[in-house]
């Protein structure tokens, strides 16, 4: 792997103020007293953004250049979080977060197209693994900033948009130039879903679960009664459960009918979350080891889904595959805090688990049916489970099953 730590560096920094930012406004929303409805329209309005920079960000790259682009997204970054602070209305909020959205797309785009160029075919998923492992390491530990400031003052909206300054500084001293990524074409959800019903539903749903928590989770503990610095072990150790989880369960899933290690999964995460919707009142340790547990099941239904996705895909098409997985993921992701906000409004904080609990219920469903439906693929004609990241087409690129080696002559 050649010059890539430099980079990481920077994208750890980024991914440091976006772990806190994420936990933090969550928390002043509850605190600004905001509805629980318009809490979850702001997430949705993030969500709605990142996905739109994940499909657009690249025609600005194309036209101002790599270094620039990267410097304006990250402008635009700092400033819709600053701005945050200075003027606190819902709609206001709901814009900035959309624009804060776009932007860290764009900035993610610059990121693994330029690790993309910097890896080659035998180094390719070992960068993609790593890029995935820096990605949730670095958001762990955003969730401990928290507690260094008052969730009521300005501090912690200067410390997130100071760290995504910071983060400029490994890249822009970098004195050897990314080529332009190029533009990603891809499949219709339509003609992907006749491929592969499970991968187009898995990543809907997948984002539908996964956003939902992540936006919503920190208000579920604040109002069980957890205290700020709680609240940063509680969200931290479901991004650890997401580590230990993902690489073992990939194994498996390489060894034995991918839906049936899906289905597990599933069903697992539904009597977790069926708990945790019933676990006001329970001891701290009990309910982190019942995080620990949802954040591994919860995580790793993208990825086993979009291998499972890449057994039925031909390997010309497997990026623009991933580009419409990544769409059916970003638009569960902007439904799923609406949705998860409409049930916490209705039954208080523990409706957060319910939305999760039925959602994972409808999706076990859906592969039970797909399992009816077609049979299962021989595991020596499946591709190689890989940890994926659900973020822009351009981690497509780095993802060793979009390269296949070539044999040796």
């Amino acid at each position: 792997m050649r010059n890539v730590g430099a980079l990481l560096f920077g994208v750890s920094i980024l991914l440091l103020g976006a772990g806190l930012f994420q936990t933090f406004l969550s928390l002043r929303m509850a605190f600004e007293h905001f509805a629980a409805l318009t809490i979850g329209a702001i997430l949705a309005a993030y969500f709605a953004g990142f996905m739109a920079g994940s499909l657009l960000a690249g025609s600005v790259v194309r036209r101002v250049g790599y270094i620039r682009a990267f410097a304006i997204f990250a402008a635009m970054l700092s400033s819709s979080v600053l701005f945050q602070a200075l003027i606190i209305h819902p709609l206001v909020w709901a814009l900035l977060r959309a624009l804060g959205g776009f932007a860290i797309a764009g900035l993610f785009l610059v990121t693994e197209s330029w690790l993309n160029h910097r890896s080659d075919e035998a180094t390719r998923g070992q960068v993609l693994a790593l890029y995935v492992m820096v990605e949730q390491v670095a958001t762990g530990l955003g969730q401990y900033l928290i507690d260094l400031l008052p969730t009521g003052g300005t501090g912690s909206f200067i410390l997130t948009a100071g760290l995504f300054i910071l983060a400029l500084i490994p890249v822009a001293a970098t004195n050897a130039e990314a080529p332009l990524p190029a533009a990603h074409s891809t499949l219709s959800i339509g003609r992907l879903f006749r491929i592969t019903p499970l991968g187009v539903l898995g990543s809907l749903f997948a984002g539908l679960i996964n956003s939902a928590f992540s936006g919503l989770a920190p208000i579920y503990a604040q109002g069980i009664g957890l205290s700020t610095p709680r609240i940063s072990i509680f969200m931290s150790i479901t991004i650890l459960g997401a580590l230990m989880f993902q690489m073992p369960v990939g194994r498996l899933s390489d060894r034995f009918d991918r839906r049936s290690v899906l289905l597990i999964i599933i069903i697992s995460l539904t009597a977790v979350s069926g708990v945790l919707s019933v676990a006001d009142g329970f001891g701290i340790v009990p309910l982190l080891v019942l995080a620990l547990v949802f954040g591994g099941f919860s995580q790793v239904i993208y990825p086993v889904t979009a291998a499972h996705a890449n057994d039925y895909v031909e390997e010309p098409d497997r990026v623009a595959a991933a580009s419409a997985l990544l769409l059916a993921y970003g638009i569960g992701a902007t439904v799923g805090p609406l949705l998860g906000s409409v049930l916490m409004d209705w039954l208080g904080p523990v409706g957060l688990f319910v939305y999760i609990t039925v959602s994972s219920a409808a999706l076990a469903g859906v592969v039970a049916v797909r399992m009816a439906a077609r049979g299962a693929r021989p595991a020596h004609l499946q591709t190689r489970f890989q940890l994926v990241s659900s973020s822009t087409p351009a981690a497509a690129e780095l993802d060793p099953r979009t390269h296949p080696r070539k044999p040796a002559l």
